[in-house]
């Protein structure tokens, strides 16, 4: 069955009309429906045949094609415009990117801003990191160049709370939300400095009072639960060491993550 990939872009028309299409809404089908766009908005979903409110408005007739939300990837490091491309390529028209430069960012927002073929962009820009922790260690290995290590060197290392202020100004300023690292390497077979929790408390608290929600990397089980329970909004990905567990169930329900 084919797909209709749609995303608003700033030459999409004032209106479109889907008719006789496929409709998942997430929850619930309707075999055959109707869909008005206005605005880039969705201004109407019916099973009835809806009338175009100008004439020029785009109609897509499309039998036996499917209409749905477009997916987001809630995982990704974007390093070229090729990938936002690609990702609207597979329907997904949201993107997060979980650590990156924020230089690279501000040019990737450009991308996904003015390019129709491009998904969305939302972006942590650089995560919460400390001195020799996750995700340097890793990184490092794959890329020990003299310029990566210096644009590491750059990458912020908090240890105060006036660390945390400056560096929750900067991501309110080029972020979207924050990212945590809370990574001490022990499922992986090696030994990592990470964030106090004390520290992980105050960057989450921080954030939390200038609106940027706070999501986490933790490998591991009781890492999860303990960076969720220090009001961390969600994770980045799943635990790798055990399977989940009612504790971490819960820590994740706490805070509605």
């Amino acid at each position: 069955m084919g797909s209709i990939p749609v995303a608003g872009t700033p030459s999409m028309p004032a209106s479109l009309l889907f008719q006789n299409v496929r409709i998942f809404d997430g929850l619930d089908e309707i075999p055959n429906g109707y869909v008005l766009v206005r605005d880039g908005v969705i201004a109407d979903v019916s099973t009835q045949p809806l009338p175009p409110p100008d004439a020029s408005t785009i109609l897509i007739n499309e039998p036996g094609h499917t209409l749905m939300p477009g997916f987001i990837d809630g995982h990704v490091h974007v390093y070229e415009a090729a990938a936002l491309r690609q990702s609207l390529q597979f329907g997904v028209t949201t993107v997060c990117d979980m650590h990156n430069e924020p230089l690279l960012m501000s040019k990737m927002r450009r991308v996904a801003a003015d390019d129709g073929d491009a998904a969305d962009l939302k972006a942590a820009c650089h995560g919460a990191t400390i001195d020799g922790g996750w995700p340097a260690a890793l990184l490092l290995t794959h890329d020990p160049s003299p310029e990566f290590r210096e644009a590491v060197k750059k990458w912020p290392d908090l240890k105060t709370q006036a660390d945390i202020d400056a560096f929750v100004k900067l991501r309110k300023a080029d972020a979207d939300f924050v990212k945590l690292f809370h990574e001490d390497g022990k499922c992986l077979g090696v030994d990592l400095p990470r964030p106090s929790m004390e520290i992980q408390r105050m960057v989450i608290e921080t954030a939390h009072k200038n609106g940027l929600p706070c999501f986490a990397h933790a490998f591991g089980l009781q890492s999860a639960i303990e960076i969720l329970n220090a009001g961390a909004d969600g994770t980045a990905h799943t635990i790798v060491d055990y399977p989940p567990t009612a504790e971490l169930i819960d820590a994740y329900k706490k805070n509605n993550a």
